[in-house]
């Protein structure tokens, strides 16, 4: 037997009700075909951080599978979009240092700047809690502002032996990506500062991604059912 649990009771109903009712993005499902007259198990597959993973899927574990293989999946579509955004950000505040002259505090264009890299900022916090999946919320999201998140643990069978999908924080905040803040009177140092604060956060994406795709490996191989 497979389910599923996270560390605060009250967003597991709503987890169940979601793998129950999903329709699975980025996640197929082909059709059932038989082997000597024998129907074989369904073949699933899920791609995370560019690794296609496929497994047989016994009847009695579907539901549970499909759940966590969806919120994987969605967090890991989260955690690319965020990456472009990071992208984006830093292409813009790089414009601003290499222009000349530059542009003065204070001016037009400045604001119009750090406006524009505070509404990058929300919206990288806005990917970390999908509405759609409060599974993807509860690995990505900051639980100072969008409620409980954390270790999601996955019971493997009826022994209550579990493996574990770990946090992985991508939001802004100091426990997630650690992307700096700027005013609209942000000086030149600020901005210098928060152009490295893009270098960290992106390469702490990257390990992220690759720890989301590495936990669900590791359930699949302990749960035999990869192929």
């Amino acid at each position: 037997m497979i389910t599923s649990t996270v560390s605060n009771d009250h967003i597991a109903p709503e987890m169940s009700q979601f793998g129950k009712n999903a329709k699975v993005a980025g996640h197929k499902i082909n059709s059932p075909q038989k082997t000597n007259g024998v129907k074989a198990e369904t073949i699933t597959s899920v791609k995370i951080n560019d690794s296609l993973f496929e497994f047989s899927v016994p009847q009695s574990a579907r539901s549970a599978i499909n759940m966590i293989a969806a919120s994987v999946r969605r967090a890991d579509l989260a955690m690319l979009e965020i990456e472009k955004q990071i992208d984006q950000m830093k292409a813009r505040l790089t414009e601003h240092v290499k222009n000349f002259p530059p542009f003065l505090s204070g001016s037009d264009e400045r604001v119009k700047l750090m406006k524009r890299f505070s509404a990058f900022r929300q919206q990288i916090n806005q990917l970390t809690f999908p509405p759609d999946n409060p599974g993807a919320e509860h690995i990505m999201a900051d639980p100072s502002t969008t409620g409980p998140a954390g270790d999601w643990n996955v019971d493997i069978d009826d022994n209550q032996n579990h493996m574990t999908i770990q946090r992985q924080p991508v939001h802004t905040g100091t426990e997630g990506l650690d992307i700096a803040e700027l005013r609209e009177t942000a000086t030149d140092e600020e901005i210098h500062a928060a152009l490295e604060s893009l270098d960290s956060a992106k390469e702490s994406l990257g390990h992220r991604r690759s720890g989301l795709a590495a936990d669900f490996k590791q359930i699949l191989n302990q749960m035999k059912i990869g192929v």
